[in-house]
């Protein structure tokens, strides 16, 4: 374990994870009745303006925004707080959050 110090873990394929800002946009877009393509949009905007690297949502996570996680309509802080620790998909079928 001792020879691993400071080694940086490789992400797979798919990069890096959305941090809480670029969730919270993107739920708050899907949430308006954006398009996969208006959400990119935003997100690559917004990862621009912050030197992010860059990361699409893909058609899967968009969908499961829309029908999961958007099920119904979040308030504002609801919203919020899933952009910080985003709910599991349990979690959203109870409603109970750990």
């Amino acid at each position: 374990m001792a020879g691993n110090i400071g080694v940086k873990k490789r992400r797979g394929p798919r990069g890096r994870n959305f941090r809480p800002e670029e969730r919270e946009i993107a739920f708050r877009a899907i949430r308006s009745g954006a398009s996969l393509e208006e959400v990119n949009r935003l997100l690559h905007s917004h990862q621009s303006q912050r030197s992010l690297t860059p990361r699409s949502m893909p058609q899967s996570s968009y969908d499961m925004v829309r029908e999961s996680y958007l099920r119904r309509m979040p308030t504002d802080a609801e919203l919020q707080q899933m952009a910080q620790k985003p709910p599991t998909l349990g979690e959203l079928g109870t409603g109970v959050r750990r």
